[in-house]
């Protein structure tokens, strides 16, 4: 973890962690609260279809003026969430992820294939074990699928659909709601006949 932290350093340094509208309630931890800068607090409530919009309009503002800072944004995303121990990096790059959506950078003609590099990191923090950041990955899918509409559908929801359906199994409650309305959320906005066959095959099984 010494040798991850050296290594993002940088990165810790130019996000701040200063969310758009208020810092989300985290469970105090004794060894990285003051260093994140995020405050602690009670067991965050449940999503549901109608408090979601809500939590995805809570995101870490963050300037991006071109495909380069923004292909250097989102490696700087994978590399926390796939390679970090700790678990409120993870969280505050997520919501990076976030603020990535409302950057006004889908203009860009690699938007597109940037954003779809994300998918293993996904799929990973969806599966994670500690519940808060799996509830805060499903508000990110959730925000990208709703601004990236059917665009989302392939290949994003195809990988990330499978793991989501296996967090509905999960017998720990905030897991288990959260991609419940996560996947609501993607069908509702992606219609992708990419989709079908995970559907299919998923909710069958």
């Amino acid at each position: 973890s010494s040798g991850i932290n050296a290594e993002y350093g940088w990165y810790q340094r130019r996000v701040r962690g200063t969310l758009n509208k208020r810092v989300m309630p985290l469970k105090k931890s004794a060894s990285s609260h003051k260093k994140s800068g995020l405050t602690g607090g009670a067991e965050s409530e449940l999503l549901t279809d109608d408090n979601l919009d809500t939590y995805i309009a809570e995101y870490n503002t963050v300037n991006i003026g071109s495909p380069k800072e923004l292909s250097d944004y989102c490696n700087d995303i994978i590399h926390i969430l796939e390679d970090s121990d700790d678990w409120e990096k993870r969280i505050v790059a997520l919501r990076d992820l976030r603020g990535i959506m409302f950057a006004g950078v889908d203009h860009f003609k690699t938007f597109k294939a940037t954003i779809n590099g994300l998918s293993r990191a996904l799929e990973k923090t969806i599966k994670d074990l500690r519940s808060q950041v799996v509830r805060e990955a499903c508000i990110t899918v959730s925000a990208m699928c709703t601004e990236m509409k059917n665009s989302f559908g392939s290949p994003l929801a195809e990988k990330l659909l499978s793991p989501l359906f296996s967090q509905l199994l999960i017998n720990v409650k905030v897991m288990n709601v959260s991609a419940h309305v996560c996947c609501r959320r993607i069908i509702s906005c992606s219609q992708h006949s990419k989709m079908i066959p995970v559907l299919c095959v998923d909710t069958t099984a």
